[in-house]
């Protein structure tokens, strides 16, 4: 078999990914069980891709509502420096 592969669907290139037909760019959050594991393995981990953040915009007032205040403080603790998806079980 011979040919490239192209799917605009994380979950199923990691099936694919899983099944053996080549490498691909994966977040965590879609096949960090598989690595931790050792289904999938990293490859190219020298290959740092551009990092993507999340930005919580609100207007500067003297008071900051407490449901934004809650859901500011919801993104830290799931999304902090290490997201829950990537700590061992």
């Amino acid at each position: 078999m011979s040919g490239n592969l192209r799917i605009n669907d994380d979950e199923a290139l990691s099936q694919a990914v899983l099944g053996g037909l080549g490498v691909a760019l994966l977040p965590t959050f879609i096949i960090g069980k598989d690595l931790q594991a050792g289904r999938l393995r990293t490859v190219l981990s020298e290959y740092v891709p551009i990092e993507q953040f999340v930005y919580a915009v609100y207007l500067p007032t003297r008071h900051i509502p407490s449901k934004v205040r809650a859901f500011i403080d919801f993104f830290v603790e799931k999304f902090g420096p290490t997201p829950y998806w990537d700590l061992p079980e």
